[in-house]
This record gives C-alpha cells, sequence and structure tokens, in this order.
C-alpha cells in the first residue's frame, strides 16, 4: 500500500513539475482590435473595423518567442449594377449584397528587449499572415426599364483564394499578476488584390494572456 501511495505522490509531483515548465515557456490568450486606417482595395462599406480571435506564444531562450493567431473579422459589401433583360432593349436593376467571414492566421518572431522577470518587455515581430474569407453573396432585381417582375434572387456560397501578406509589429508586454497585457501596433502588407483584406493594413491590437 505504502508502494502505492508512493508511486501516486511522484507521479503527482512529475505532473506538477511539467505543468509548471510547460507555464514558463507557452501562453495562451486572446488577442483583439482595429483596423483605424489602410488602402482598402475594394468596396467593402458594410465590413466591422474589429478584429478578435485566440492567440498563443511559445517562448524560446535569449528573449526570442514565436507567436500564432486566428484573427476573425466580418466584411461585407452592397453596390447596384444595371444588367440585360430578359429582351431586347430592357435592362434590369440588381442590387448585390455580400457578406462574409475572414480569417487570418499572423505566425510572427518576437524578440523581447528585456528580461522575462521585469514588469514590462517591450518588443519588436516580424513574420507573415494568411488569409481567407467564406462568403455568402445574394442578388436580387429591384427595377426594371419597363416594370417587369423582378427575377426571383439569386444566392451563392464561395471562399477566396488564400493570400499572404508580409508584417511587422512592434509592442510591449505588462504583467499583472498571473495575467500579461500586450499592446501592439502591427502593419501586414498583402500585395496585390486581396480582397477583402485591405493591402495596407495597419492595427492597434491588445493581447491578453496567462
Amino acid at each position: 500500500m505504502r508502494k502505492h501511495i508512493t508511486y501516486g505522490l511522484l507521479l503527482i509531483g512529475y505532473l506538477v513539475s511539467v505543468r509548471g515548465a510547460a507555464a514558463q515557456w507557452i501562453s495562451f490568450g486572446a488577442k483583439g482590435g482595429g483596423i483605424p486606417f489602410g488602402t482598402a482595395q475594394a468596396a467593402v462599406n458594410d465590413s466591422r473595423w474589429y478584429l478578435v480571435g485566440p492567440s498563443v506564444e511559445f517562448r524560446l531562450p535569449a528573449g526570442f518567442a514565436v507567436e500564432a493567431d486566428a484573427l476573425y473579422q466580418r466584411v461585407g459589401s452592397t453596390a447596384s449594377f444595371i444588367l440585360p433583360g430578359p429582351s431586347a432593349g430592357v435592362t434590369n436593376i440588381v442590387d448585390i449584397r455580400s457578406r462574409g467571414n475572414s480569417w487570418q492566421f499572423p505566425f510572427l518572431g518576437k524578440y523581447y528587449f528585456r528580461s522575462r522577470k521585469a514588469g514590462w518587455q517591450p518588443f519588436v515581430g516580424a513574420g507573415y499572415a494568411f488569409g481567407t474569407t467564406w462568403f455568402h453573396q445574394q442578388g436580387t432585381t429591384v427595377g426594371s426599364t419597363q416594370n417587369l417582375v423582378p427575377y426571383p434572387s439569386s444566392q451563392s456560397n464561395y471562399r477566396t483564394g488564400t493570400n499572404l501578406g508580409a508584417m511587422v509589429a512592434a509592442g510591449a508586454r505588462y504583467r499583472i499578476g498571473r495575467w500579461a497585457f500586450s499592446p501592439e501596433l502591427r502593419y501586414t502588407y498583402w500585395g496585390a488584390n486581396p480582397y477583402p483584406q485591405r493591402q495596407n493594413s495597419t492595427a492597434l491590437l491588445m493581447g491578453i494572456s496567462f
């Protein structure tokens, strides 16, 4: 019986030590913020300005770290087009309404300038981000040159291609008890035709981790 108790205590001690060691090199949290300015590649007048999602950071020796995020943004646009009708001389006015769930997956290499034991640590980072969007699109005929009965609405679902962007970031990490708060300024260049992402995207983010 004592033998089993001893083995049990050793196992509990081992699990506690592993958990404590893991806490030294990995942290989980969430990140959110907004995109206050940038150059849009296409009309996205119905898009939300904020990003939000989970985040994980792997700490490495000598002040280095690797961060991975999954950031969500609701995007959309509404536009009107004049299209040929069912017969000669007839045109229809069609509203195209698009709504999408956009995801970005940034991978960021980071360097902290101060010790992890310090109350705050400024950092810089660079990396890449992948982005893709699932769209639902609906087209509705709202008018005709001959006041004909409008066509029924048409609907479609599709996913954009995967966009790749180059990214740089700078910020600071503040520790308060078990929690860490990381305000950050992040710039991403998405290259040519990255709809619905902004080509030159600058985001103000706040990370919370433990």
